[in-house]
């Protein structure tokens, strides 16, 4: 998933949490409601956004972020620990007036678990990606992250901190290709991009 988080975008209403399976998805495509049924107490997750609801929470189309969509099993430690301070730390640099771009993602690298009462086959991620950016009058900065299911929720996103170089290669996405060569390999090859902004 790739969004854009403005300060317009963000710091709206409360909004609730009605998932829905996405409409425009074949419903033999994809996950409903019922199928996250137990998960929690089975395999210990939560119904987890790729494009977190309170990035988007002050736009007309908050209520599309609850499409399963967009949304994964993702380990509650996870979910409610690194995961959630990333996504907080990014609406933090919003609020300094700057615009961010996020890509966000899941990796498919070891078995977590399954859905114990989903009737579609179906695999769950072992852990996500979220590359996040500012580009300010063509100064482009970036700082990556890789995020494991068998995440504590004690631990600190900021040492899961990767390069954008190292998110390509586990994905195989290219995350900036509008990106001049030129400024490839500083903004992808290295650390540290937006840590300091991020509160690392």
């Amino acid at each position: 998933m790739a969004y854009h988080v403005t300060p317009s975008t963000i710091d709206g209403p409360s909004r609730s949490r009605n998932w829905k399976a996405d409409p425009s998805i074949n419903s033999a495509n994809t996950l409903e409601p019922n199928d996250y049924s137990g998960a929690w107490a089975t395999i210990g997750t939560d119904r987890g956004h790729q494009v977190p609801l309170a990035s988007f929470s002050n736009t007309a189309d908050w209520q599309m972020l609850n499409y399963l969509s967009n949304i994964t099993p993702q380990d509650s430690d996870l979910n409610q620990g690194p995961w959630v301070d990333l996504e907080n730390a990014v609406r933090d640099v919003v609020r300094t007036g700057q615009d961010v771009y996020v890509v966000s993602g899941p990796l498919y690298e070891w078995y977590f678990a399954t859905l114990p009462e989903a009737d579609e086959s179906h695999s769950i991620p072992s852990g996500y990606f979220k590359v996040v950016i500012t580009d300010v009058n063509g100064w482009v900065e970036a700082s990556a992250f890789i995020l494991e299911q068998n995440a504590a929720r004690s631990d600190n996103f900021c040492a899961t901190e990767v390069t954008v170089n190292e998110v390509e290669s586990r994905t195989g996405l290219n995350i900036m290709p509008s990106l001049p060569s030129y400024k490839e390999n500083a903004v992808e090859g290295g650390l540290g991009g937006l840590t300091a902004a991020l509160g690392c």
